[in-house]
């Protein structure tokens, strides 16, 4: 952050908290805390407009899903694990493409590609995306 940034101008941005290890939710002066929780997102997965429309804890994420998809069935979503959020070398990079689709409009059709890519690098194996 900028020293002249005011916590009113941050960007929306998840991160894990140094001291408690849990999932946090920043946006504009509000902090989250979802505690030891995976991370999900929903998105429309039209090729020509993806559309990032829901994120956070997987319930919710879920719940919203079931009731979009009756309209929209191009909808997609993705569960990111805790340890894979929490790992040394993946977890700032997948932060970091999470934060961007949340500041990129467009960019999270691309999401499962950028994660997958994340999680060879680091010696993980990927989970297959839910359908």
């Amino acid at each position: 952050m900028d020293t002249d940034e005011t916590e009113h101008e941050r960007e929306p941005a998840y991160r894990i908290c140094d001291r408690t290890g849990h999932l946090l939710f920043d946006r504009c002066d509000v902090t989250i805390d979802l505690g030891e929780s995976a991370l999900s997102i929903a998105w429309s997965a039209d090729p020509h407009y993806p559309c990032l429309h829901k994120h956070g804890a997987p319930e919710g994420v879920e719940a919203f899903l079931t009731a979009a998809s009756r309209i929209d069935p191009d909808m997609r979503s993705i569960t990111i694990p805790l340890d894979v959020i929490v790992h040394p070398e993946a977890g700032p990079k997948v932060l970091e493409e999470v934060n961007a689709c949340l500041a990129i409009t467009g960019r999270v059709g691309k999401i499962e590609e950028r994660l997958a890519a994340i999680m060879e690098e680091a010696g993980l194996v990927a989970e297959a995306p839910a359908p």
